[in-house]
């Protein structure tokens, strides 16, 4: 995005647990705070005996610090009753009802040095008692453009003070205004305490052109892609409900043009367990996006092809560039299609990326590959690219070549917003698909937030999805193009050579030669978790 006097503006938003600032003048990240006032100095507070007060009737003053609307001041230990506030005062900016969007508080900087600068400030609700979920926004302005940063999201129980880092390149001689403000939304009273700003000039050396903000810097026009999945309600790990989602995200934002969803047959989930076209038309209904469905062939022979494979076939025949096909479920359908149509994979596919089976397959079958290991094995015979992403090293343990990772769900749904909260709230409370336009567009219930939020969510195709989409995750869960700079990216792919028997058992090595056959290779497995749920908070952030 270029926008006059800011030069390329992105962010990243880190989030964790509560951080602590350093000395006054000095950020987070140790450098000087080029913000007045970091910590709220009051010079006056004539409210509730002084312990806060309103920015707009003039009952509080703070230097450097204006505000406006339900937007103020609150004293630590007094009405805010939150022991964890870092200094004496902290900044407040409440939505009183569902047209209340008239709260900010801002500052007006000028910069001494051209380059990448830092803002960040700490984030937390303030009330328990009111059930509601909102969001505030982020702007920078220079006096004649004013640039839109991602909207921080908070529910009810977000009482833990996370950080949010805005990487911005800024001008030397410009004043910028930065402004914290309501965003319209929720009928309830929705507060959202701020604390610690600080803005400061980045460490020598660091590319404007590298991390991505959120996805702004991925806009435009996306890879073809077709999602092929194990999706059904109810559910048989709602992992594939989470993918869906990333994926929708990834479309939402031009990372990739998301051609289709092809479903299985559900053969194998049991006859309570249907294909679930229905979350797919939620997250089209989210995003604005019109993606197809089918659902694939049942493992009767003979039969005449159904809506899954004619989709897959459509797809790559009216296609002008080649399609990346993401494989997570069963792997009948893609088989199949490629002994059918060889030509077209041949011509039409750019890639095949295969969430199946153990990297050492000396043990236990993973369960994908043990439901037909036959068309596990075909895929690799494929005249294609195939990029692997085992589900295991070993049988249950991740390893170097393992791509599972896991998260606690909460980490996201701070983040999401409300028709997308429900989203995953109706899919892990196992609502009747019947709802799923009612489901998404009701209230949010924040005790099922909560509840399903304190569940581990195991995953394991992540990966594979930016990998496609041109991106890789760095160390400290930066989003960053691929063939930028990627020296700490947690992860990558490698070229192998590989055979598969019929059975289903693989043996691999790696290749110096290119050989079509890539296989996920993680290169900080202590980062890797941490780095992967960031990059996700990210993804459901933008959805």
């Amino acid at each position: 995005m270029r926008a006059g006097a800011f030069g390329t503006v992105w962010m990243v938003l880190v989030c964790g647990s509560v951080f602590h600032v350093g000395a006054e003048g000095v950020g987070p990240f140790g450098r000087p705070n080029l913000l007045a006032n970091p910590g709220f100095e009051v010079s006056e507070c004539a409210d509730h005996g002084g312990s806060w007060g309103w920015f707009a009737d003039g009952k509080v003053k703070a230097g450097g610090w204006t505000g406006g609307g339900h937007a103020g001041l609150s004293k630590r230990g007094g009405t805010t009753w939150r022991p964890d506030i870092e200094g004496e005062w902290t900044a407040f900016v409440q939505m009183q009802d569902a047209d209340d969007a008239s709260s900010f508080i801002e500052q007006t900087v000028t910069v001494a040095e051209s380059g990448n600068h830092k803002l960040s400030f700490l984030y937390a609700t303030r009330y328990d008692y009111h059930p509601s979920a909102g969001e505030v926004g982020v702007s920078v302005s220079d006096g004649t453009k004013r640039v839109e940063l991602p909207r921080i999201a908070f529910a009810t129980h977000d009482h833990a003070f996370r950080r949010a880092v805005y990487d911005l390149a800024l001008e030397a001689g410009t004043r910028y205004t930065i402004r914290i403000y309501g965003v319209a939304g929720r009928p309830e009273d929705r507060t959202l305490l701020i604390d610690r700003f600080a803005l400061e000039r980045a460490p020598a050396g660091t590319k404007a052109a590298e991390p991505l903000d959120a996805l702004d810097r991925v806009r435009g026009n996306g890879a073809p892609t077709l999602h092929v999945t194990d999706l059904f309600r109810p559910h048989g790990d709602p992992d594939d409900h989470w993918d869906l989602a990333v994926q929708f995200a990834l479309a939402k934002h031009g990372a990739i043009d998301l051609r289709g969803v092809l479903i299985d047959y559900p053969r194998r989930q049991g006859e309570e367990s249907q294909p679930d076209v229905a979350a797919v038309a939620q997250l089209n209904w989210i995003t604005g996006l019109a993606v197809p469905t089918g659902v694939g062939q049942p493992k009767k022979t003979g039969l005449p092809l159904r809506s899954g494979l004619v989709l897959l076939k459509k797809t790559l025949e009216e296609a002008r560039e080649p399609v990346t096909i993401h494989v997570i479920g069963a792997c009948s359908d893609v088989a199949e299609a490629g002994t059918l149509w060889p030509e077209l994979f041949r011509t039409k596919v750019k890639g095949i990326y295969l969430n199946a089976g153990n990297a050492d397959d000396s043990g236990e079958m993973e369960w994908n590959v043990k439901l037909d290991p036959k068309p596990y094995a075909r895929i690799f015979g494929l005249p294609c690219p195939i990029y692997w992403l085992p589900c295991f090293h070993q049988p249950g343990k991740r390893g170097r070549n393992g791509s599972y990772w896991v998260f606690r769900q909460d980490r996201a749904f701070a983040y999401a917003r409300p028709e997308t909260l429900n989203y995953f709230v109706g899919v892990l409370g196992k609502r009747p698909a019947t709802e799923w336009l009612k489901m998404i567009e009701g209230p949010v219930d924040p005790l099922a937030c909560m509840a399903f939020g304190r569940e581990n969510r195991n995953m394991w195709c992540t990966a594979g999805f930016l990998h496609a989409a041109g991106l890789a995750v760095q160390c400290d869960g930066t989003l960053v193009r691929l063939g930028g700079d990627t020296g700490k990216a947690v992860c990558r792919f490698i070229p192998i050579e590989v055979t598969c028997t019929e059975e289903g058992r693989t043996a691999w090595k790696p290749s110096v030669k290119e050989t079509g056959r890539f296989i996920i290779d993680i290169v900080d497995e202590s980062a890797y978790d941490e780095a992967m749920t960031r990059a996700i908070t990210t993804l459901i952030q933008g959805l």
